[in-house]
């Protein structure tokens, strides 16, 4: 089957030789774009069998296909030890993941419910609302005061920048006043 459409290919390929032999002679002035029309009707063909093959692997699956829809069908997988290990060996990672999760649960369990504590204890929290606002309220200011240093930062970086200009333009100044003094004195000396 194969070797068909190797030979079908091979032999257009021959005539499309022969054909430009005869069409594209020394003397033609259109051979580029006859040699550009005959290569998009060289890649058109080569998609059609290219198409033709997958189209013929969906046919030889159609039975497959079929028997995966029937009703049965699901029963017999679910049977069957060599799918559940199959599935088993391509989940591997997730089963993994979630044994890894369940052990940090149990773990975690362990650390909240020691001898010591009980499940009444651990839902007498609301006890400690009041401390745990009061820490809130402490955060909530620390931030203002943080956003706040920021801020007067930032002034204090833009005031020193401004500084900075004016002193670096100043320095631009007094070096150009510098420089045409040296050469008034230079030129006063050669005369």
């Amino acid at each position: 089957m194969m070797a068909e459409s190797t030979q079908m290919y091979q032999n257009l390929s021959k005539r499309l030789e022969n054909i430009e032999e005869k069409v594209c002679g020394s003397d033609n002035p259109d051979v580029e774009k006859m040699m550009k029309i005959m290569k998009v009707v060289d890649q058109t063909l080569n998609n059609f069998a290219s198409k033709r093959e997958r189209f013929k692997q969906v046919f030889q699956k159609a039975p497959q296909i079929s028997e995966m829809i029937q009703a049965g069908y699901e029963d017999t997988i679910l049977d069957n030890d060599e799918f559940k290990s199959d599935y088993l060996a391509a989940r591997e990672s997730d089963v993994l993941e979630t044994c890894h999760k369940l052990e940090n649960v149990s773990e975690l369990s362990k650390l909240c419910l020691d001898d010591n504590k009980t499940i009444d204890q651990l839902s007498k929290l609301s006890d400690h609302n009041d401390r745990m606002g009061k820490l809130q309220q402490v955060q909530i200011q620390d931030m203002e005061k943080a956003q706040q240093v920021s801020g007067d930062m930032r002034q204090l970086l833009q005031a020193y920048n401004e500084i900075i200009s004016a002193v670096s333009a100043q320095f631009a100044r007094w070096d150009a006043e510098l420089t045409a003094l040296e050469e008034r004195k230079e030129l006063e000396r050669h005369e």
